[in-house]
């Protein structure tokens, strides 16, 4: 996240990556792009739900069916 905002050496070559940066950390929070199960639950239990809600899977399943217990412990890098 700190190289996305470094003016001086970009991390990918788009003229306007500042600018999209600011304006999706506004829009999402300074931490977009989560690491680890805990972090990301509600999305995914709403995914759970859509797929469960479409038929295409037989039931909604938990999270906890969906990864190992230590991902639940992951420190952030």
């Amino acid at each position: 996240m700190v190289d996305l905002r470094d003016v001086n050496a970009l991390a990918v070559t788009l003229p306007w990556l500042e600018a999209e940066t600011s304006e999706t950390s506004a829009i999402m929070g300074e931490d977009f792009w989560k690491y680890g199960a805990s972090e990301n639950r509600l999305e995914i239990e709403a995914l759970t739900r859509y797929l469960h809600e479409q038929g295409l899977v037989d039931r909604k399943v938990e999270i906890e069916e969906l990864f190992h217990a230590s991902t639940f412990d992951i420190a952030k890098v």
